[in-house]
């Protein structure tokens, strides 16, 4: 049986004394020569491992797969849809940054990672429609600000030297003239919407009410 040897790489890759019988065979000691195995002066087992070499030379090596080539058609709907998904999700972030603008919603790391792992689970693709159903689901365990309007602290009332106090008693009262008690009258009157000195009633020159 005639097998062809690449003497090059047989220099290489065997011992000295089977290279040898194979140029002495071809005459050759480079390049890819016919050799009969059989008729080579080596002992058996030297002539199967040269066979075994010779075979594993041969084997050819696997086909490279090529690559799945992608009509204009198809890259341009990937592209559209990249596109697509970075627009929903800018529009996905705006809509989360009007809740926090809009409705008390807390801008932390906790709120973000609890939107983020929920819109992930129902997809992964951020859009408007679906963060606001994350934020319903999600509306117990999310921090939110108090929307109520802190009241403004009430400024103490200043007072002229001649006046009273809004809750003079009945002592500073009878020593006030009757302008002190007309605006003290005014005064709880603006506060409290009720007439604490009726119209028409008169005041003594001791400055009480009759």
């Amino acid at each position: 049986m005639i097998t062809q040897i690449d003497h090059d790489k047989l220099r290489q890759f065997v011992k000295p004394d089977i290279y040898k019988a194979v140029c002495d065979q071809t005459g050759h000691t480079g390049g890819i020569h016919d050799v009969e195995i059989e008729k080579l002066s080596l002992s058996k087992q030297k002539k199967f491992n040269l066979s075994l070499w010779s075979l594993n030379q041969h084997v050819a090596p696997p086909p490279e797969a090529e690559e799945p080539q992608l009509s204009m058609a198809q890259i341009e709907a990937e592209e559209k849809q990249d596109i697509q998904r970075r627009v929903d999700k800018a529009r996905a972030i705006q809509r989360v940054n009007d809740y926090v603008r809009d409705a008390g919603l807390v801008e932390s790391d906790a709120n973000g990672k609890l939107i983020r792992e929920w819109i992930e689970n129902a997809g992964g693709h951020w859009t408007p429609e679906l963060v606001d159903a994350a934020i319903i689901a999600l509306n117990n365990q999310l921090e939110w600000r108090s929307t109520e309007p802190v009241p403004e602290p009430e400024k103490p009332e200043v007072l002229q030297p001649w006046q009273l106090p809004i809750d003079a008693d009945k002592y500073q009262m009878k020593k006030a003239s009757t302008k002190a008690l007309l605006d003290l009258n005014q005064r709880r009157r603006k506060v409290t919407g009720q007439m604490i000195l009726g119209k028409n009633a008169q005041v003594n020159r001791h400055g009480t009410n009759l």
